[in-house]
């Protein structure tokens, strides 16, 4: 098999290994957002509206990490010493902003339903406040989370892939 791509400017095994970085990186985003998950769940068994907020956000986070973290491992296949394929960068870099936007979905959702499914009395602000800072991390996290893009900004390719193969 044949391989298609360019070199990339960076030396050595940096590549692959910042790739690895993320995917542990996000792992551990991941089990954090399992745990908000587990939380939402905990309290959900006493009062059902209460949890789900934590639930919407943790899933956004959890679903979002493992996103990116599957898109890192795909990315890191293409990256082999001095040869990158640019095709399979291109892909990963598309599924971490699908990734990082269905997260910013999943923040604004866990707001909202944060505000809205409060409970009357003491807790409202309580509940309000812990609903729409667990929602401002997680946008926060989309927003920041764009290693695999900068990663592969350092592989940019130093010559144009050949037109006929």
């Amino acid at each position: 098999m044949a391989k298609t791509g360019v070199d990339h400017r960076s030396e050595g095994p940096f590549p692959r290994r910042r790739l690895l970085t993320i995917v542990g990186t996000y792992g551990l985003a991941a089990l954090v957002s399992g745990l908000v998950i587990r939380a939402g769940a905990a309290v959900s068994r006493t009062d059902a509206d209460f949890g789900l907020p934590w639930t919407i956000v943790g899933s956004g986070g959890a679903l979002g990490a493992l996103a990116i973290v599957g898109a890192a491992l795909y990315a890191r296949r293409g990256v082999e010493g001095r040869h990158v394929d640019p095709v399979r960068l291109a892909r990963a870099v598309l599924v971490a902003r699908v990734a990082r936007a269905l997260m910013l979905a999943a923040a604004i959702a866990g707001a909202v339903a944060g505000v809205l499914l409060a409970p009357a009395g003491l807790d409202r602000a309580f509940a309000i406040t812990v609903s729409l800072v667990l929602a401002a991390l997680l946008a926060v996290f989309a927003l920041l989370a764009n290693d695999i893009s900068r990663a592969v900004a350092r592989l940019a390719p130093t010559e144009a892939p050949p037109s006929g193969s």
